[in-house]
């Protein structure tokens, strides 16, 4: 078993445990909000400004989620961020047993004191990794952690798809709040299993500034180190040619998959509902079936985002098992061949065609970033991992807001296959040329040596 190692450790299997109930939530969740907003008010626009709203978090309490990352116990920020997701889901979830679709007023701001409660979840977490487990299954460690933030959401996905797409059809009135509580039992599972991790306590003495003063000490740690420095650069340029992404998946759901297709262009979602509706011996669920294989549906969307998902899980896995030593080239090789996917996305407006690019773009991009994210944790001291952390995380959502809310204009403005064709050739035009620095591309990944785990302490 390719995880045995790591998996042997008590506290990082509670860790991870946890989180793979929690992704497995946030899927049933994510892709079903994304709907609804589009379904409630029929405007692709409002995806992305959901998205930009989402991202604005980041921007605005980052700094503090970091110092507090490098302040208190890691496990106690990690809980508490479960217990509130679970509260603000639970208090949604109350609403729409009222009202199934409640207005853009309600979902906007659910959507944004959730991110609120992720943005101090998210360095605590990258921080604990570190301290959990020894140097040398690090890079492991970080493989199944982001193959199992795949395969998750792709089983969540895939009964969304299935199940909640028939749901959607038969009993519309359940179908959105079935995956709000789904979502906020997986955090309360996540919960569960974080209050039994020992206490995850930074290796540093007493802090003697406030908490900006702290934050800036991350950053000046960053500028300092080129690498670092042109990594952050990549995380800004990358998320803003991609922040249009989901605005654009949502359109061409629509546009491209949303009416009747000839039978020369492919695999048709029309013959597949014309066939159930012809089936004698089931007249009486064929009607609703075909209506949930509709094309444009719910689940083609699905479809998609559980190709790119399943290709992310065999991706991760097999990054995992590589000894990758330059990981600056890993990152500009999976960064250019995720963009030469989404090129030709533009080119596709089949639904296999359309799916396979979907796939192929999840198994090279954990290349672009799994390296990388285990090399900057290898080389940061211990006191620095969660500030650090934030400062990767706001550059990376700084872009969001700008590029979100602009989507919908862009997209109608130039269609999706040309912004598909623009958001490739950005990528690759912001991280190629970062090969020509010679630090960024000689980057070696440290030789990891076993470590005690004395930065904690075990709970009773």
């Amino acid at each position: 078993m390719v995880y045995r190692e790591v998996l042997a450790i008590p506290a990082f299997r509670r860790l991870w445990l946890g989180q793979a109930i929690s992704q497995f939530g946030d899927a049933f969740y994510y892709l079903i909000f994304v709907f609804m907003v589009n379904q409630i008010t029929g405007n692709p626009a409002m995806v992305g400004y959901v998205g930009a709203l989402q991202a604005i978090p980041f921007l605005l309490l980052g700094p503090y989620a970091g110092v507090l990352a490098d302040r208190l116990d890691r496990r106690l920020v990690m809980l508490g961020s479960d217990l509130a997701s679970a509260a603000l889901l639970l208090g949604l979830g109350v609403w729409l047993a009222f009202d199934p679709e409640p207005p853009v007023e309600v979902l906007m701001p659910t959507a944004f004191l959730l991110s609120v409660v992720a943005t101090f979840f998210m360095p605590a977490k990258s921080a604990a990794i570190p301290a959990l487990v020894p140097p040398s299954l690090l890079l492991q460690a970080n493989s199944l952690s982001a193959a199992t933030q795949n395969v998750m959401p792709l089983i969540g996905v895939g009964l969304s798809g299935g199940v909640l797409a028939a749901v959607y059809r038969l009993f519309p009135r359940a179908f959105f709040l079935t995956a709000v509580v789904v979502n906020a039992l997986s955090f309360l599972a996540s919960a569960w299993y974080i209050a039994r991790l020992p206490k995850i306590l930074p290796d540093r003495s007493k802090p003697a500034g406030g908490a900006w003063s702290e934050f800036a000490e991350g950053l000046r740690l960053v500028r300092s180190d080129r690498v670092l420095a042109l990594v952050l650069a990549i995380g800004f340029l990358v998320n803003l040619a991609v922040a249009p992404f989901f605005v654009v998946y949502v359109t061409v759901n629509t546009e491209w998959f949303g009416v009747p297709t000839s039978p020369e262009s492919g695999w048709t979602l029309t013959g597949l509902k014309a066939a159930l509706t012809a089936l004698p011996a089931s007249a009486a669920l064929a009607g609703p079936l075909a209506r949930t294989l509709a094309p444009g549906q719910y689940w083609v969307l699905a479809a998609f985002e559980g190709g790119f998902m399943l290709g992310m899980v065999l991706g991760s896995v097999l990054v995992g098992r590589l000894r990758i030593r330059r990981p600056g080239i890993a990152q500009v090789a999976g960064t250019a061949g995720c963009a030469l996917t989404i090129v030709a996305m533009a080119f596709s407006p089949t639904f296999w065609g359309f799916w396979m690019w979907n796939f192929l773009a999840g198994i090279v991009l954990p290349l672009a970033w799994l390296p990388m994210n285990t090399y900057i944790q290898l080389i940061l001291p211990d006191a620095f991992r969660g500030r650090v952390n934030s400062v990767f995380a706001m550059a990376s959502f700084a872009a969001m807001p700008l590029g979100m809310s602009a989507a919908g204009v862009l997209v109608a403005r130039f269609g999706a296959e040309a912004m598909f064709l623009m958001m490739g050739a950005a990528m690759i035009l912001f991280v190629v040329p970062m090969l020509a620095d010679r630090q960024f591309r000689g980057a070696t990944m440290p030789e990891p040596a076993p470590a005690t785990s004395g930065t904690m302490s075990a709970t009773p």
